[in-house]
């Protein structure tokens, strides 16, 4: 029996966990100059994709066909848009965070709370 209530417990920690770092949720984070990954340092060069192609030279990165422009601290994105200047984000078009799907997780680790409490009550 205190097994399943701990397991609801740690369930539902777990959902008020992704609710509370969204950008962790889904194991990732957003790369920037000096952030300690490889793929962060490689970002701070320019970077163009274009159907497949990349090319690195100075501080701009752009992708065609969903496109995405990085230059300097500046990123533009098309297809689902996102532009961010100088610690300002605009986002219009796709989904950044799904917050619908950690919404549902944190409904189903209170259903399981009241599942585990209800269980006790009738023991």
């Amino acid at each position: 029996m205190i097994r399943k209530t701990l397991l609801a417990l740690s369930f539902a920690a777990g959902s008020t966990l992704a609710l509370s770092t969204p950008a962790l949720a889904w194991g990732g984070h957003t790369h920037y100059c000096d952030c300690g990954h490889s793929a962060g340092s490689a970002s701070c060069g320019t970077t163009t994709t274009s159907g497949g192609t990349t090319t690195t030279s100075g501080g701009t990165t752009t992708t065609s066909g969903g496109t995405t422009t990085t230059s300097g601290g500046t990123t533009t994105t098309s297809g689902g848009t996102t532009t961010t200047s100088g610690g300002t984000t605009t986002t219009s078009g796709g989904t950044d965070v799904p917050e619908p799907g950690m919404l549902g997780m944190m409904g189903l680790g209170l259903l399981g709370l009241g599942y585990a409490r209800r269980r006790k009550t009738r023991a």
